[in-house]
């Protein structure tokens, strides 16, 4: 991910019928296909079925016969609303965007203070490139509606690939107003400022951030730590238990619960603890560690792996964050603080080096199939910890040895390289580490995470100035990958479009080994913009590369990890 690429993917919307929601909606749910078929046969001059069908349709991702049903409706009734936002919502699922605009229209004319026809409009005329109509109709958008965070968000993104970084800072300083606990708009602010020079305000913005992550804060209760510094532990359970009844919203309060729950023996309780204060704040890397830690103690391998996946991406933003910190430091001068804050970020670097390793070990024993004696979990505790230290030595030397096999067949591949230098780096393999995220920055010079991990290792190695221009590089984009990331965004939202694009392009470069990784490079330049799901994204990836290593022959070490 990337805090400034970010901005050009806020607010994008992967269908046009969730906008509309309230009007599209399923009234007669237990009605069926084939009843609202038959009821429209039998009242052909009422367009109420043609329109129920049609949203039906639309849920079903038929889009052919969802357009075909309001299509009818209109027929039926053209000063219908429901009826024509229903056919400008199919037609643009089917790609055909200029009859989605006109559609938008018409019904602007009979309801110009619709403000989700004034958005939805704006976004299609953003997608077919005409970025002037487009910010005028964000504009109207906000004008019937101040709050509207995606105006606001797409206006960012205009101005931002625009070069008109003042109006794109104002509109994410609205945004903060709006929201102010948000941590990553106060983060994508600072890189805003950063990127305008204003290293100060970007400094101010960042330590606000950084001091509302969860790990950076406790909500206490005082009755609660005397009853466990005396040994009280049941009584504190009680005690944070009422807390917790009367401030649902208390993350840590739920985190501390779940901590005593495990002294005293209740792990299925802790378990439960612990999913609530994710549950509360779904950015709690704390939490969500300790989660993948039960887990993992049940012998859960392949939840485990998810959870500790989950972590990963938590820490690598939480990294980036400090990274744009030191960026902003040292543009304002102040040198001493910027070595603190990167002493912090390093720090932080082996918790994800640490944790990957922990996703990819398991996943792969996971892909063993089941355990064929005793888990470890019903094995006595001495022996599996005697035991864990072996497996994931043996865990990690395969996974290595199956990135470096992917990497050879494959070398185009960004993410291929990154991974294979995390798990390198966990094996104190320094320079081997480097190596690869050189490669991976070499395919994609955009790529965040690994210029980070670059600039962490080469400050490692004692190569400071390489080391601090690699971190300024990591937050900083040139407007040409903006202009390209924004359109790559605006071509992702349109599913049709982008999918014959990728499939044009894969059969033009199928050929080519070099041009083989080109989806998974795309769906790396997504996730850069925060549109793909990171964890998901490097879940499937793994699990991808551990499928076409099935037919590996498991040796003897692999084997005892399967028993």
């Amino acid at each position: 991910m990337s805090y400034i690429l970010e901005v050009l993917g806020r607010g994008l919307l992967s269908s046009l019928s969730g906008a509309f929601q309230s009007v599209l909606r399923d009234t007669e749910p237990e009605v069926t296909v084939q009843e609202l078929r038959a009821r429209a046969r039998q009242h052909p001059s009422d367009p109420a079925p043609w329109l129920l069908l049609g949203g039906r349709f639309m849920r079903q991702l038929r889009a052919v016969e969802a357009r075909n049903c309001f299509a009818r409706a209109v027929e039926l009734d053209d000063e219908s609303a429901e009826a024509r936002i229903g056919l400008a919502c199919a037609v643009d699922e089917l790609g055909r965007t200029e009859e989605s605009i006109a559609q938008f229209r018409e019904v602007q004319s009979m309801h110009p203070d619709d403000v989700g026809v004034s958005f939805c409009l704006a976004f299609c005329l953003e997608r077919r490139e005409q970025g002037s109509l487009a910010a005028a109709e964000y504009r109207r958008s906000l004008e019937l509606c101040p709050t509207l965070r995606n105006a606001h968000e797409r206006l960012a993104a205009i101005s931002l690939q625009r070069g008109q970084i003042e109006r794109s800072m104002e509109h994410y300083r609205q945004l903060c107003d709006l929201d102010p606990d948000q941590i990553e708009l106060r983060l994508m602010l600072g890189s805003l400022l950063l990127h305008a020079g204003e290293g100060a305000e970007a400094v101010k913005q960042c330590e606000i951030a950084l001091t509302m992550q969860p790990d950076n804060w406790s909500g206490r209760n005082d009755s609660a730590a005397a009853y466990e510094s005396a040994g009280l532990v049941v009584e504190a359970i009680e005690q944070l238990e009422e807390t917790a009844e009367a401030d649902p919203d208390s993350a840590d309060t739920f985190l501390r619960l779940g901590d005593l729950y495990r002294k005293v023996g209740r792990a299925g309780r802790a378990l439960d603890r612990y999913l609530r204060a994710v549950q509360v704040n779904p950015d709690y890397l704390e939490a969500t560690v300790k989660v993948g830690t039960m887990e993992l103690h049940a012998g859960r391998h392949l939840e485990a792996a998810q959870w500790f996946n989950r972590a990963v991406q938590l820490n690598d933003r939480l990294l980036a964050a400090y990274v744009v910190l030191v960026a902003a430091q040292h543009a304002c001068g102040r040198i001493e603080q910027a070595e603190e804050s990167l002493e912090m970020a390093r720090s932080l670097e082996p918790n994800s080096t640490l944790l990957f390793s922990e996703v990819a070990g398991l996943q792969l024993k996971a892909s063993m199939g089941p355990p064929t004696g005793r888990s470890a979990i019903m094995m006595g505790l001495d022996q599996a910890r005697r035991r864990d230290s072996h497996d994931t030595a043996v865990l990690l030397d395969e996974q290595i040895k199956r990135h470096q096999r992917a990497v050879e067949r494959s070398g185009n591949h960004a993410e291929l390289h990154y991974r294979l230098g995390v798990l390198l780096r966990q094996k104190e393999c320094l320079d081997a580490a480097i190596e690869q995220y050189r490669q991976a920055v070499a395919i994609n010079p955009v790529y965040a995470r690994a210029q980070i991990k670059l600039g962490l290792a080469l400050k490692e190695r004692g190569c400071e100035q390489e080391a601090t221009e690699t971190l300024r590089r990591a937050v900083c984009v040139g407007p040409e990958d903006l202009t390209l990331h924004y359109k790559l965004g605006l071509l992702f939202s349109q599913r049709a479009q982008f999918e014959l694009a990728v499939e044009h392009f894969e059969h033009k470069t199928a050929a080519d080994r070099q041009q083989a990784a080109v989806h998974a490079n795309l769906v790396l330049a997504l996730q850069n913009m925060g549109l793909v799901d990171g964890a998901a994204a490097t879940w499937q990836a793994i699990s991808e590369l551990n499928a076409a290593n099935a037919g590996h022959t498991v040796s003897s070490g692999e084997a005892s990890l399967a028993e």
